[in-house]
Parts: C-alpha cells; structure tokens; sequence
C-alpha cells in the first residue's frame, strides 16, 4: 500500500485495480492521479471515507478516462457526497462505454433529489 500526498481533510480513498494492485489516495490530486494510471484497467474498485463531492467528482473525472474498464465498484456509504459529487459520478461512469456491472453505494449521504 503507498500513500500519496498530503491529508485533504481527512480524506482517505482506497482504490483496487484489478482485483489485486491497492493504492490510498489522501488528497484529490493523488486519486485523480491513481486512476488515471489504472487507465487500462478491467476493474476498479473505490471506497473513501470523509469523501465529499470534490472527491466524488475527481473520481467520476477519472473513470471517464478508463475506457477498458467492465467491472467498477464504488462505495461512499456515509459520506459527504451531495448532488454535485454524484453528478460527476454519474458523468464519468456514463463515458464507461465498456462498463458490464457496476456497484454505487451512497446510503447515508447528501446526494439528493438533483443527485
């Protein structure tokens, strides 16, 4: 497991890339970064805690840019994610052109009807 960056309130994101490489992303650069170098990915799976929607929305900006993935699975369960971060998300995983299952957790968050 490596760590990148600085703490960005408190936000910490754990990413698997193909169901074997780990990485913990600490600020919104270092994730926007760890998933744009999983670009030739088959599978991701992201999960964070203190996430909000700067987060989410670098998330989405991410994996918009992995075309090959057919496997994502993102849990922010009890987050700050609101409508805007869940926008992003929603903008990213829809350019998935390869996407075949898809898991998208938000319970307990601020996402809301705009969401």
């Amino acid at each position: 497991t490596a760590g990148f960056g600085q703490w960005y309130f408190g936000m910490r994101i754990r990413l698997e890339v193909d169901k074997g490489h780990e990485t913990v992303a600490t600020d919104i650069d270092a994730l926007r970064a760890a998933i744009v170098a999983a670009h030739a990915a088959t599978a991701l799976s992201v999960s964070g805690e203190e996430v909000g929607d700067a987060g989410a929305e670098a998330v989405g900006a991410g994996l918009g840019r992995c075309q090959a993935l057919t496997e994502v699975r993102l849990n922010f369960d009890s987050t700050q994610v609101g409508d805007q971060g869940a926008e992003g998300l929603g903008a990213g995983i829809g350019r998935c052109r390869a996407l075949a299952q898809l898991e998208l957790y938000l319970n307990r968050t601020q996402v809301g009807d705009q969401g």
